[in-house]
């Protein structure tokens, strides 16, 4: 989370090599991070 936050890049190396399994792209991005980010500030701040 907090390289999505920093960087707008929702990335995780460690777990590429089981990116099948963490809900990740074949490059280690997560597919849904972004919206869960922006969901949760729209709680935040409607």
């Amino acid at each position: 989370m907090s390289r999505l936050i920093a960087t707008d890049q929702p990335r995780c190396y460690q777990s590429r090599p089981i990116h099948w399994l963490c809900n990740l792209t074949p490059e280690g991005d997560h597919k849904t991070a972004q919206k869960i980010f922006q969901d949760y500030l729209e709680e935040l701040i409607p």
